[in-house]
Order: structure tokens, then sequence, then C-alpha cells
């Protein structure tokens, strides 16, 4: 017994320390710190369904005009180059058939609805704990790098945007049905939002040099802070705050719109279509332009601020 004592002295309990030193290590590496971030203390409203993001008046065909699987799933056709299953037009269809539901509380919508949501875990990647969504084609992007070579995402890819509308779409597939598989999927895909940035691993949320933090519709390591992708993985993180009220996803959420309220001047461009990204390469389309109006708007919507519903109105007037 004096030998066995000796031994958990001197090997057991050190090891249990290194062990639990490791795991906090890992996780530190892992993880970016919520509390190293701007951070307005925005209110975060509760908002009726039909004044929240993703409404739409009129019931969604139960059929899809677009080439589908043998499952009945909408393929996605890209550029004429083949048919592919595409995160943010899978999560659209989702809330498309949610909002269905909402409108007339039919269950062949919600079961519609489940279908998409099942393909989406499907389809997914696992990486560090969290649920990612790939794109499997690659993606030339307009802007370049310095000296001239052209951003490509290279297949797979993940993208800010797909993994804000995923989560929207299980937050309100858990708070409509209370299925825990729903939430339990929610809580692996806002895991996402808490990685940090590294070279050979999925990321879709940084935090700049000033301590802004930006989720990234195409991440890169020559950023490209695209607006309307930005916002709506900002509404994926509301949704989830109010299927849950986690404490780290209103963090998340205040700290994204801190960004968007500092930066979003900088996408204004007065009397005419404001830019689609931060680096200015190249103006909104007219329908773009007008997701900007949109989307400020919600923003004033969701938090009381003033300020975002005053740059939704001068971003109107710029391009009307």
């Amino acid at each position: 017994m004096p030998h066995f004592k000796l031994y958990v002295e001197r090997v057991i309990i050190p090891l249990c320390f290194i062990l639990v030193f490791l795991f906090f290590y890992a996780c530190s590496q892992s993880q970016w710190n919520l509390s190293e971030v701007n951070r307005e203390e925005f209110d975060i409203k509760p908002l009726a369904y039909h004044k929240a993001p993703y409404y739409y008046g009129y019931l969604t065909p139960l059929k899809a005009k677009e080439p589908t699987d043998k499952d009945g799933i909408a393929l996605y056709n890209y550029q004429n180059k083949g048919l592919y299953y595409q995160p943010v037009f899978l999560c659209l269809k989702a809330l498309h058939y949610i909002s269905s539901y909402i409108n007339s509380e039919e269950k062949v919508y919600l079961k519609r609805a489940d279908r998409y949501a099942r393909k989406l875990v499907e389809l997914a990647d696992k990486h560090d704990g969290a649920l990612f969504f790939p794109y499997k084609f690659d993606n030339p992007l307009s802007k370049k790098r310095p000296g001239g070579e052209r951003i490509v995402m290279k297949a797979p890819w993940y993208s800010g945007m797909a993994q804000g509308q995923a989560l929207s779409v299980f937050s309100r597939l858990y708070s409509l049905t209370k299925n825990e598989e729903y939430l339990e999927i929610a809580h692996k895909i806002f895991k996402s939002f808490l990685l940090r940035e590294r070279k050979d691993s999925p990321w879709v949320v940084y935090v700049d040099k000033k301590s802004y933090l930006w989720i990234e519709e195409c991440p890169d390591k020559d950023r490209i802070n695209i607006l309307n992708g930005f916002i709506f993985g900002i509404y994926g993180v509301y949704d989830y705050y109010q299927a849950t009220k986690d404490e780290r996803s209103k963090i998340l959420f205040q700290a994204s719109v801190t960004t968007i309220k500092r930066y979003i001047h900088f996408f204004r461009n007065p009397g005419d279509r404001s830019w689609y990204c931060l680096g200015k390469f190249h103006k909104t389309t007219p329908k773009y332009h007008n997701v900007h109006v949109e989307q400020l708007e919600m923003l004033y919507r969701m938090t009381g601020d003033e300020y975002f519903s005053k740059m939704s109105h001068r971003f109107y007037r710029d391009y009307h």
C-alpha cells in the first residue's frame, strides 16, 4: 500500500493535472475569447413571426420547380456546370416551408421543412464538435489578392451565411416543436461561431485588429467582409438566442451588431447603390442594395436602436 500511495502521489495526480491543463489549453486555442471583442449592450427584442426575418406571406409550393434528387430535395444548378446541394439554397427552402406552416398550420409544410433539415445534417462536416455545411464546388470571387491573383473559394468551403441560416432553421424548428433533436443540432451549429480562425480548420468568425467581430460569408485570409452575408449570419444567432437564451449567443449577437454599427457607413455609397463588401470592389446590384435596406431595418426591429433605421432610410434614398 505505501508503494501504491507513492505511485498515486508521484504519477497519477501530476498526470491528472497535466491532462486538465491540456484540455483547457486546447479549448483556449480552438475558441475565441468572448470578452475580447467590442460590444454595445443592445436590447434583443422578441419579434412576432410576421415581423421577423424569413417571413413570406404566401404558401410555398410543395413540389420544387428545380431539379431534385430521388427524395425530392431541390438541387442547385451552379453556372450550368453541375447540380449540387447548396447549403443556403437548402436552408431557404426549409425556412420557406416553416413560414408556410406558420401561415397555414398544415403539418405537411413542417414535414417538408424537416426533410430539408435532415438533408442538411446528412451533408454536414464535423470539426471540433461543431457542424459545418460544405459548399462542394469552387467559387471564384470578384475580389483579387494583392498582386492580382483572383480569390477562389476552394471546395469544400464554408460560409458564415450558411451557418447562420442553418442555425435559424434548427432554432425555429425547435421553438415550434420542442423536439430536443433539433435543439442538439442547433447547439452544434452555434459552436461553429465560437471557433477561432485557424489555417487548417473551418472557421466563419474572426476578430479584427480593433477587436471588432465579423461573420464572414466567404472566409479568407484576405478579408472580404460581405455585408448581406454577415447580417444573415446575425439572424441565426438572434434566432438561437430567442430559442435558448444562451448568454454566449447574446454576447455574440451584441458584438456582431456593434461591428455593423461601427462600419456600416463604409458600405454606404451616397447617391448610388451601396458597396457589396468592405473592399469596395463592386457596387451591389439593385436587388442586393434593397437587401441592405431591409436588413438594416431588421436590425432596428431586433435592437430598437434608431441608428439602424436612419441608415436604412439613407441607403434607400441613395438609390430610389
